[in-house]
């Protein structure tokens, strides 16, 4: 067993001291870590200044506060001002995409049906954003005075006639404002959940880890999932050069074979810890042991699919003639850039035919 380690050790050695190799397991950690932080970086979302005027103006302030309350809006991310001057020197350097200024008297004015420049809008000339993100502005506006609205109706209104005690009418007045509360904050009604990179029928966890998942521009998963594949039939070439210089007759007969299939291994390891330090640079490492445990499952299969190709094409040309069929059929039919197979009928039973088909499932 010694001796298997330490060839394990001396064929890691030399796949480390190849340039090429070396660069393609740099590639990897450096790509998911790069996109990680453009990523996280467009996630600050576009800056919009906001403005509430006059101490006595309620409904703006509870407007603003709803934009501004540190969640984003979608691809907005809004921000208070303290006044009008600075939201627009806000806007003239664009530190701010757009800001709103939110008029005194928001609600009297609604009140009385004057709805013409209760918010008014500052935008550089070169920006759309204004047009966009008032769709925003004035959704939270409707959610905020709905309420009002419908406390009103609750309390003139015809289907509710039936109430003639003052305390029973305030008492559902009340209540209806506490209802509006609960189906809107907590999304009683109904809600939409949208998955991204999953086959019909499939679920991929928790909505906020799609969420999360939905952000990412890099599929460091499908691409590690290829290339720990790609390399495992590299490294079937290399052990078929290896066996014609008669590199391993030198060894007792029972150690050939372990010895080759460490051999083997040693540049899929090196693949797979690549790929492990990428899922911990590009912010997707989801914990030390269920990430080891897979790869390693994972390394394993292709170790094995990789002993069996060798024993069924014992010519080391041949095999490098596969590996662009294997590399460019696994981008394409399985869910590495697209999960084809979810959409084109008849394309999941040729992605099973690639191996990170099922590692892509797994993850």
């Amino acid at each position: 067993m010694r001796r298997v380690i330490w060839w394990f050790l001396l064929s890691v050695k030399r796949y480390c001291r190849r340039p090429a190799f070396l660069a393609v397991l740099l590639i990897l950690p450096a790509l998911a870590y790069w996109t990680a932080g453009a990523e996280k970086k467009g996630d600050e979302g576009i800056r919009i200044a906001v403005c509430v005027e006059g101490e006595e103006n309620e409904l703006g302030r509870r407007l603003a506060e709803s934009l501004t309350d540190g969640e984003r809006a979608g691809m907005f991310a809004f921000y208070m001002c303290e006044n009008e001057e600075r939201l627009k020197d806000d806007v003239a350097a664009r530190r701010a995409e757009c800001g709103y200024v939110i008029e005194e008297g928001l609600e009297d004015r609604l009140d009385a049906g004057d709805i013409k420049r209760v918010i008014h809008v500052y935008s550089a000339p070169s920006t759309v954003t204004a047009e966009l993100s008032t769709e925003t502005v004035f959704a939270k506006l409707v959610q905020l005075y709905d309420r009002k609205l419908l406390q009103a109706y609750v309390k003139d209104g015809k289907a509710f006639e039936g109430l003639s005690d003052a305390a029973e009418i305030d008492e559902t007045v009340r209540r209806a404002g506490e209802l509006y509360d609960r189906w809107l904050t907590k999304g009683g009604v109904f809600r939409f959940e949208y998955l991204y990179g999953l086959g019909a029928g499939e679920s991929g966890g928790t909505a906020e880890e799609n969420e999360e998942a939905s952000g990412r521009i890099f599929p460091v998963r499908g691409l590690a999932a290829v290339l720990i594949f790609i390399t495992g039939l590299y490294g079937t070439v290399t052990l078929c050069e290896d066996e014609k210089r008669g590199l391993f007759l030198r060894l007792e007969y029972a150690l050939r074979l372990p010895c080759r299939l460490v051999s083997l291994a040693a540049p899929v390891a090196l693949v797979g810890a690549a790929s492990f330090l990428a899922f911990f640079l590009g912010g997707i490492f989801t914990g030390v042991f269920r990430e080891t445990v897979l790869l390693f499952f994972y390394m394993v299969l292709v170790v094995g699919i990789a002993s069996i190709l060798k024993m069924l094409v014992k010519n080391s040309q041949v095999i490098c003639c596969l590996l662009p069929f294997f590399l460019i059929g696994s981008l394409i039919f399985c869910p590495v850039f697209l999960d084809l197979p979810a959409f084109v009928p008849g394309v999941s039973f040729v992605g099973k035919l690639f191996l990170p088909y099922y590692y892509l499932r797994w993850f």
